[in-house]
């Protein structure tokens, strides 16, 4: 009889072993998917960009307002200033009361602007 307690107490005991192996694998395999999860997860994106789309607004503001509030040359070449908004309104204003005078200047000025540089002067020939 004490073959057969023994039998069932070494299988019992062989069970419980299994049991805490695959219970054990189990943990280890949750614990290995947090670990991975936790290792791969990149940062929150609204973090970094929130940073770094407040300072392209900032800089973006920055040259908006000096280009729409302050004097400066456009164009050296061809003699072009640019001007405050506001100002610009007045003198476009100024100018447009007359319409044909105000659209004759703003013809000529656009074919300034768009006017083609002189071609480079061509090189002597050798046998010349």
């Amino acid at each position: 009889m004490r073959t057969h307690l023994s039998s069932k107490q070494a299988s019992a005991g062989v069970a419980f072993l299994y049991f805490v192996a695959i219970l054990a694998t189990f943990f280890l395999g949750a614990f290995l998917i947090w670990a991975t999860k936790q290792y791969t997860q990149p940062d929150a994106i609204a973090t970094n960009r929130a940073v770094e789309r407040a300072e392209n607004l900032s800089k973006a503001e920055t040259i908006a307002s000096v280009m729409l509030n302050d004097y400066a040359w456009q164009d050296t070449e061809k003699g072009f200033l640019r001007v405050p908004i506001q100002r610009g309104i007045e003198l476009v204003l100024k100018e447009w009361k007359n319409p044909a005078e105000g659209r004759g200047k703003l013809i000529t000025l656009m074919e300034k602007a768009t006017a083609l540089p002189p071609p480079p002067p061509e090189e002597p020939s050798a046998f010349e």
